[in-house]
């Protein structure tokens, strides 16, 4: 997070293509003649918006706290949003029009000479988004490293043949997961379909289809885009969220031979933010993977929870209706450091930590999950 933090802030090496998609890549930010001028106009938002949000922590709580990509990504959002009339905030009144007055005299500087008018605070919120989540995408996308974290998964689908019903909810954008289970042949199922060679389409209804592995991405991942059937009378109702089988196919035709086009310009669709989200869990492909969280809770009496540090409220407020739902419910964290894990906490299972360790209900392994066996776990489950 640090490193994708600092690299949003700096706009070292990063690119910003004419499809409107951002990357990060030493060898193009030098080939290219032309300044970038959206990166720096991106750069001195964010940089105003990390001024807030420190001065905040610092008046309020007298906490040094520094905002990291997500938060800056929020507060972005948070003006985008009230300048498009999507969600109205009249609190946040006070710091448009500051941002207003401060991009005025960024804007002036030479080093913007070749940019847009920054007065239009409405666009340069929206592209500060789009930024931080292209650049995001970009750091992500990285090749392939070792899979030490998940050597659990593959050791329990071994010893225990019951696990082959195993639902995995992940919170991560990256495609690591999914490499891991290819890496190991293990056979998996993502709620994508194969379309044609070049493109799978979002197709729920497969999860019910036997498979070893159910993989839920409840925050969206960077390989899945929002696509159009490209014809003359295309609506909404064409539109469907896929992903690329073939990277190199950047245009693709449908099985009909009807050709897809990416309608949000390499924006991918995953969730970046903080509070946000718990709107954006409400819409879309989102709402449709927050039902099956749900669903999969519900008849599940134990959850398993690793590299998680509570911070979603959304997600929180949905464990903890779980838990609270039957006496029977376990919740199983792994974790290297407890202590630290509870500093950060609040609500469940924070709130009766060591009555729920003491009745048997909250299992902690203080263990990083690299360290962690099949049998730490097994003893754990019904």
């Amino acid at each position: 997070m640090d490193d994708i933090t600092s690299r949003v802030l700096s706009g070292e090496d990063i690119v910003r293509h004419t499809n409107g998609e951002y990357f990060v890549s030493k060898e193009l930010s030098k080939n290219i003649a032309l300044p970038q001028w959206q990166v720096a106009i991106n750069t001195a938002f964010l940089k105003k918006c990390s001024e807030l949000y420190s001065d905040y922590y610092i008046k309020l709580w007298n906490a040094d706290e520094a905002a990291n990509y997500e938060d800056l990504y929020y507060l972005a959002k948070q003006v985008s949003d009230a300048l498009l009339d999507e969600f109205g905030n009249p609190a946040i009144l006070g710091f448009v029009d500051s941002m207003k007055v401060y991009m005025e005299r960024e804007i002036s500087k030479d080093e913007y000479s070749y940019g847009r008018d920054s007065t239009d605070l409405r666009y340069n919120a929206g592209e500060a988004c789009r930024y931080v989540k292209g650049v995001c995408s970009s750091m992500l996308n990285r090749g392939p490293r070792h899979y030490d974290s998940l050597k659990l998964i593959k050791e329990l689908l071994q010893v225990k043949s019951d696990t082959a019903n195993l639902g995995i909810f992940t919170l991560n954008h990256d495609k690591y997961i999914e490499n891991f289970f290819r890496s190991a042949d293990i056979p998996f199922c993502d709620g994508f379909s194969k379309l044609t060679a070049e493109v799978a389409n979002w197709s729920p209804e497969i999860y019910q289809n036997p498979c070893a592995v159910r993989l839920y991405k409840l925050h969206g991942s960077i390989d899945w885009i929002r696509f159009r059937r490209e014809t003359e009378d295309a609506d909404w109702h064409d539109e469907f969220v896929g992903k690329r089988l073939d990277p190199l196919a950047r245009y693709p035709d449908d099985a009909n031979g009807v050709p897809l086009i990416d309608i949000d310009f390499g924006e991918h669709q995953f969730l970046v933010g903080t509070t946000n989200k718990l709107l954006e869990y409400h819409a879309g492909i989102y709402a449709e993977l927050m039902y099956y969280f749900v669903e999969r809770l519900k008849y599940s009496s134990e959850l398993i929870i690793s590299g998680y540090g509570f911070g979603d409220r959304g997600i929180n407020t949905k464990i903890a209706q779980w838990f609270t739902s039957s006496r029977e419910n376990r919740l199983i964290i792994i974790h290297g450091n407890m202590k630290k894990l509870r500093e950060k906490g609040r609500g469940i299972p924070f709130n009766k930590w060591d009555e729920w360790v003491g009745a048997g209900r909250l299992v902690l392994i203080e263990k990083w999950i690299e360290e962690v066996t099949a049998e730490d776990i097994l003893q754990y489950i019904n």
